[in-house]
């Protein structure tokens, strides 16, 4: 069964560690470590609200912060106007937005809020408009 906004209760993996060069770690905060489950219900609810994107992930191999990572950590890439290099954001800092309790309304609205202001920074897109949800 496909995953909708209003059945959409996300996952994060709280065991995730980075590895500095220097051999120190640390652990990460689990909201930027959505499961590959949450990462894809996060990739299919924005595309079906129109940004398409694909999944990559950092780690373990792949560098994360000042170091390696000890899981992956995933994240979207969106396509605009039809560029490979679009936009990336963290998919469990869009998945945080349906942990605090909000209407379904407003945590959609503060994911495509996030990916506008993502876009804006990262220079792929204008400047977001006033924030407004429902």
């Amino acid at each position: 069964m496909a995953v909708t906004p209003e059945t959409f209760v996300p996952q994060f993996d709280s065991e995730v560690k980075v590895y500095a060069p220097n051999g120190s770690s640390f652990r990460v905060n689990p909201k930027y470590c959505a499961t590959k489950e949450t990462a894809d219900a996060v990739r299919d609810i924005l595309s079906a609200k129109g940004f398409p994107s694909t999944m990559f992930q950092q780690g373990p191999q792949g560098r994360l912060f000042s170091g390696w990572a000890s899981d992956p950590v995933y994240w979207l890439q969106f396509q605009e106007f039809g560029s490979e290099n679009g936009t990336k954001i963290n998919a469990g800092l869009l998945a945080d937005y349906f942990t605090h309790g909000y209407p379904v309304a407003y945590a959609l609205a503060g994911m495509v809020r996030e990916y506008e202001w993502e876009a804006y920074n990262q220079g792929f897109g204008p400047s977001p408009s006033p924030w407004i949800y429902g």
